[in-house]
């Protein structure tokens, strides 16, 4: 089992291995899932030497048959409805995708990669959960100890 971003589909697919598929995070005992997924977007910056053709530009890229195309193309969640009615993305390994977009208890989470310790935690969140897999550590000293992890570097960044 992965826990992956929609890339990895096109990946799978190109591979040649047929009997897969997946399936929305499983929700806990709160009845949520937060789930991390990845998504394309497009912003025209402030410093910009043709602010109107550089939003016009985001304004055509964002329209369905665009960003259905884009999405299609780059192994990516659609950010357009109509996606839905497409057939890659509302069946087969897509559709538990959409479907997670959907329902308001799987949360979609961004992860905090703008933070300068993100992969610092990635290492240390690994050990972590290997550490209370095993017993060495216990669900309460984790949480001190990420909270202690994000307390400080929010504090990096604002």
């Amino acid at each position: 089992m992965l826990i992956q971003d929609p890339e990895v589909i096109k990946t799978v697919e190109d591979s040649g291995v047929t009997a897969w598929s997946t399936a929305p995070i499983p929700k806990g005992p709160t009845g949520y899932a937060f789930q991390p997924v990845g998504y394309a977007g497009w912003g025209a910056t402030s410093f910009t030497k043709h602010p109107k053709e550089a939003v016009k530009l985001v304004q055509f890229l964002s329209e369905a048959k665009q960003s259905i195309a884009f999405a299609k193309g780059n192994s990516l969640i659609p950010i357009s409805k109509q996606a839905q009615n497409d057939p890659q993305f509302s069946q087969g390994a897509w559709k538990a995708y959409l479907q997670a977009q959907q329902d308001p208890k799987q949360v979609i989470t961004i992860r905090p990669v703008d933070y300068p310790g993100w992969s610092q935690f990635l290492v240390d969140s690994d050990r972590d959960v290997q550490a209370l897999i095993t017993g060495k550590k216990t669900v309460a000293d984790v949480l001190k100890s990420w909270d202690a992890f994000w307390t400080d570097q929010a504090k990096k960044v604002s």
